[in-house]
């Protein structure tokens, strides 16, 4: 199916107003995903059938929204926790090449899909892997510089989960909307402030795309005295 005649326009003018200059082999990849991804959509329930009339804006650009407030070239690892339908860990690796990504679900369907867009395009620095997160084994302790998730966990649940993944200065980066109160509250009661450092982030308003906030989590590097 061909991508609508606004498709460029709009993904290049929001990615610019986060930052980012877009060339055309990644425009291309972009168009070549959102045609995978509606294709796939008719069997599978990847994102909101409704949605995809604003695919660009809701889900490409919501993922994009990112680079506004964390410095994705400063990044080389990163895990996508909960990919799904890969956003927005696909996303931010056609925009950023230089990443090494990981999208990590536990569903078998999903799973595959992401296989199937990752050899497509291909993006030969993204792999996938199914598994429930918290069942990863402790070899991946401390290997990534980031871990993303959008619309999945709350923040607790996500620090819980996820906190043993990233190195010193490392970042767990959550996608949020506008009520995040009371997970701010409850992650409190969990998260060690001389070991992790909270910044709540709210992106530039961009036509359409989904308002909210980018939460970060940094671990701190802790100097040892001797």
């Amino acid at each position: 199916m061909p991508v609508p005649n606004d498709f460029f326009l709009t993904l290049t003018g929001g990615s610019a107003a986060y930052g980012i200059r877009l060339e055309d082999d990644a425009l291309s990849l972009f168009a070549r995903y959102t045609d995978l991804l509606s294709l796939w959509n008719r069997n599978m329930n990847l994102v909101s059938r409704r949605d995809m009339s604003r695919f660009v804006e809701y889900h490409l650009l919501d993922s994009l929204k990112v680079s506004s407030c964390v410095d994705l070239l400063s990044v080389e690892t990163m895990m996508d926790f909960g990919s799904g339908a890969g956003l927005p860990g696909i996303p931010l690796t056609i925009a950023f090449p230089h990443l090494k990504t990981v999208l990590v679900d536990s569903i078998v369907k999903k799973v595959h899909f992401l296989s199937q867009v990752v050899a497509a395009l291909p993006l030969p620095s993204v792999s996938v892997m199914r598994s429930r997160v918290e069942e990863l084994p402790s070899s991946h302790n401390g290997s990534f510089d980031m871990v993303i998730t959008r619309a999945t966990v709350s923040l607790c649940q996500f620090f819980l989960f996820t906190a043993r993944f990233i190195r010193p200065e490392g970042m767990l980066v959550s996608i949020k909307g506008e009520h995040i109160e009371r997970e701010l509250d409850e992650l409190a009661n969990y998260l060690d402030s001389r070991l992790f450092n909270i910044s709540i982030n709210k992106p530039p308003a961009v036509n359409h795309v989904r308002t909210g906030y980018v939460v970060i989590i940094t671990k701190l590097k802790v100097i040892h005295k001797t």
